[in-house]
């Protein structure tokens, strides 16, 4: 699987279009700044890993390592944006919103947070974001293991990762995430489409035994097979349809790729 660190700066530089800033304020982080979210899937695509990525997003999550009671790289990233003109959003403390919004383009950054190491508990990495004892932390550790490094101390994770992370988003709320069901599900089914998955065990060699990374597989198992009513790719037929999806896509082809996906994972 190749990774262009090019492509990803590229990507990196093209988001000041529309968050201006962002690109060089992070440029003066020394902590760790893990890129989530939806915006991964842009990445993936500039990289060619995935076609073109059918759900538009918003924003851009970014997360910042927290190491150490004293650390002080969150406070440090917010007060450059908004020196730069970025203003917090009136309901959510963590979301800044760029000097000018343009319809139809990303509109904001969520800026998180999440623990470095067992110096820095998961209430803390709340406390600094302000988000409730509802923000989950899972799967984030098992996120950064093998992440792709876009510039000093700026990373996103590799696909097995990312879809970690989209698995624990579900099941925190399924009822209301049935994106991220259908994100893992377009994201799987595109991987097989560009053949990274005869090209992943570099990869996946290293993470396979972790529980994180047994948990992908067991989901990826039930989400093609069909038999499950955890991982039943039906929930999200609705949202694939409105992403140009056939109904044959969805009944067939998405579960046949799911299931080559796992295969090639053994």
């Amino acid at each position: 699987m190749q990774y262009n660190r090019d492509l990803a700066q590229q990507w990196l530089k093209n988001t000041e279009i529309h968050l201006p800033h962002l690109a060089t304020s992070l440029a003066t982080v020394t902590s760790e700044v893990l890129i989530i979210g939806a915006s991964v899937c842009e990445i993936y695509q500039m990289q060619d890993w995935i076609p073109l990525f059918q759900r538009q997003t918003g924003d851009i999550d970014l997360s910042i390592g927290i190491a150490s009671q004293s650390s002080n790289d969150y406070q440090h990233l917010k007060r450059q944006l908004i020196s730069a003109g970025y203003r917090e959003d009136s309901k959510l403390q963590y979301r800044l919103r760029p000097p000018k919004e343009i319809p139809g383009a990303i509109s904001y950054v969520d800026l998180l947070a999440h623990p470095m190491n067992s110096q820095t508990s998961e209430v803390q990495a709340r406390e600094e974001m302000g988000a409730g004892d509802g923000f989950s932390f899972a799967a984030m550790p098992f996120a950064r293991k093998g992440a792709f490094e876009i510039q000093k101390q700026v990373i996103f994770p590799n696909p097995i990762g990312f879809l970690a992370l989209k698995r624990s988003s579900y099941l925190d709320e399924p009822m209301k995430r049935i994106k991220d069901l259908a994100d893992i599900a377009e994201i799987v089914s595109g991987l097989v489409e560009k053949g990274i998955h005869f090209d992943i065990d570099e990869i996946w060699r290293p993470l396979r035994d972790e529980p994180y990374a047994k948990e992908v597989i067991s989901m990826l198992l039930a989400l093609g097979g069909g038999n499950s009513t955890q991982w039943d790719l039906d929930d999200a037929s609705f949202e694939l349809l409105k992403r140009n999806f056939t109904a044959t896509d969805v009944s067939d082809l998405i579960p046949r790729r799911i299931m080559e996906f796992a295969d090639s994972l053994g």
